[in-house]
């Protein structure tokens, strides 16, 4: 059987699942990011001699709450957009299954009146 969640329960399942995907891959992205200025800057302290040094380093130099730091601002705009984006595309989904249904349900009404008219 097929669960039918509502727009809210679909809504906070993904705003839940963007806040896990979001904390799991921030840090990356703040190495990412590092890594891409350190050409720009003529900081020696922005200067790594690679993704292992820069997560090595951030970790002794500013400590582990670095890679977390800014995430606030993220968390709320992507949060955000990816719940209205996953409640959007179920409504959607749920329309179009409903219009498909109703379709063939036509379709079907129309056959039967074919061949009772046929007799």
């Amino acid at each position: 059987s097929v669960v039918m969640l509502t727009a809210a329960e679909v809504f906070f399942a993904g705003a839940l699942a963007k806040l896990g995907a979001t904390v799991i891959t921030y840090p990356i992205l703040l190495v990412k990011s590092r890594l891409q200025a350190m050409g720009k800057s003529t900081d020696p302290r922005m200067q790594y001699t690679g993704t292992v040094d820069a997560l090595r380093r951030i970790v002794r130099e500013e400590g582990f709450g670095a890679f977390y730091r800014g995430m606030g601002t993220k968390v709320t705009q992507t949060v955000f957009a990816a719940a209205l984006m996953f409640s959007a595309k179920e409504e959607i989904s749920k329309a179009v299954r409903l219009a498909h249904a109703r379709l063939v349900a036509s379709q079907v009404a129309k056959a039967q009146l074919i061949k009772q008219l046929a007799r």
